[in-house]
């Protein structure tokens, strides 16, 4: 499959992260859509590295329809590299949205040294991501409260999944949120870390649901199907 022509680089909209998430979503100008998967996990190094999450995400890609959305991360790090890969890979031609913070991404008005005010390594934006919401900020965790809010936003409009892969402390402040509100959640088993950790609770939040890394197919068509996508045969056949 020929993947999409995209934008020479991101669109890149600068918040600060008490700025009201439906004023960022407009500014993102972002095409009509009708469902959106938020992916949340570990950067450690190693994760992009992880060919189940290829194929997973690969699955999942191939059945959303291009009036889906991605919400990541957004860097060129770990589970976000895995996403962005499959994107181009499969053609998906949906928008992919990632949240950062500014002091610590390279592109663009965001700036293009290799070290923010903090010192800290400056990382690059995943090459497929067609957006970028940069949020005021030195360090990561610091965008969290606007992914919360841009998940909570997007749910009241649309179907909505948070998938997690691995994760930490970071993870764990966006995941506790969209639990406490009953929106449906896929752990990962096998990950590691967090998606580990939830997979063992017991008993298990409402709206958490258990997927094996081990059988990419079965967790992509579970993930797909919480956003009202049917699939058949492994998720491998994109809708119309």
């Amino acid at each position: 499959m020929t993947e999409p022509e995209r934008p020479s680089g991101p669109v890149v909209v600068v918040a600060d992260a008490t700025e009201a998430p439906a004023r960022v979503l407009e500014r993102l100008r972002l095409p009509p859509l009708r469902r959106t998967v938020v992916v949340n996990g570990g950067t450690r190094e190693g994760t992009e590295r992880d060919t189940r999450l290829d194929t997973m995400f690969g699955h999942l890609l191939t059945v959303l329809p291009s009036d889906s959305l991605l919400l990541t991360g957004g860097t060129e790090a770990g589970v976000f590299v895995n996403v962005g890969r499959a994107a181009g890979t499969v053609g998906f031609g949906g928008p992919v949205v990632g949240v950062a913070p500014a002091g610590r991404v390279a592109h663009g008005p965001i700036g293009d040294d290799r070290t923010g005010a903090t010192g800290g390594r400056l990382h690059d934006v995943e090459e497929h991501h067609t957006h970028v919401v940069a949020v005021r900020g030195e360090e990561f965790g610091e965008e969290t409260p606007m992914m919360v809010a841009l998940t909570a936003a997007l749910a009241t409009r649309m179907p909505l999944v948070v998938v997690l892969v691995g994760g930490g402390d970071i993870s764990r402040r966006e995941i506790e949120p969209a639990l406490a509100a009953g929106r449906h959640v896929v752990a990962l088993h096998g990950t590691g870390r967090l998606a580990d950790e939830l997979a063992a609770r017991t008993p298990q939040p409402s709206g958490l649901h258990l997927a094996d890394i081990g059988a990419p197919d079965t967790a992509a068509a579970m993930i797909a199907g919480l956003v009202g996508v049917p699939t058949s045969g492994g998720a491998r056949s994109r809708p119309s």
